[in-house]
């Protein structure tokens, strides 16, 4: 379970930060990111996943 719980960190952070760019709240945004640390590019990786989700959301609306 705690392997489970240690991969679900990125994704979870990934949904609060377009979540909170949607809302254009800056804390929340740094508040998601801040939760992971930055290891092996992990900062970099969220950013990454959650601008690809705003730009689907964008092009297509919100699921």
């Amino acid at each position: 379970m705690a392997d489970l719980a240690r991969w679900r960190i990125e994704p979870d952070a990934v949904d609060a930060l377009v979540d909170g760019l949607l809302a254009r709240d800056g804390r929340a945004q740094a508040e998601a990111v801040r939760a992971i640390p930055d290891v092996a590019g992990a900062h970099r990786r969220v950013w990454e996943r959650a601008l690809l989700l705003l730009s689907w959301h964008a092009a297509h609306g919100p699921d």
